[in-house]
């Protein structure tokens, strides 16, 4: 097992690092949807497990053995703080799944999360500097 560094309830940070707001999708005038930002935001521990309870177009099928670990897993982490353990397959499956998730930004954010070294920042890569 490996800890993952971050705290789990470290919020995600934007290009500007402000912290990013969830959105939701909501029905406009003449069934038009769009996105609505609400005021909860993102942390590593709510976008793992919306990742990992999210279904993807390229799994159509996905059986129930899957499904299973997943939403295991899921409920294994809901409602951590601090430093979280996760074995080396927890952790790629979770990797796998916010690619799929989240667009570039979040998941360069979430990796480098969940990639920390012991003293690093959460959120910044190692050998990098944060932009000021």
């Amino acid at each position: 097992m490996a800890q993952v560094q971050t705290p789990w309830e470290s919020q995600i940070k934007d290009t500007a690092g402000k912290p990013l707001h969830v959105s939701v999708t909501k029905m406009g005038v003449g069934g038009i949807p769009y996105d609505e930002e609400t005021e909860e935001i993102w942390t590593l521990g709510s976008a793992v497990e919306r990742a990992l309870t999210g279904r993807y177009q390229d799994e159509p099928a996905l059986d129930g053995e899957e499904k299973f670990k997943r939403g295991a897993l899921a409920l294994h982490l809901a409602g951590k703080t601090g430093l979280v353990e996760l074995t080396a397959e927890e952790l790629v499956l979770i990797k796998r799944l916010t690619g799929k998730a989240f667009g570039p930004v979040m998941v360069a954010r979430l990796w480098q999360m969940l990639e920390a070294k012991p003293g690093q920042p959460a959120g910044q890569e190692e050998g990098r500097k944060p932009r000021k």
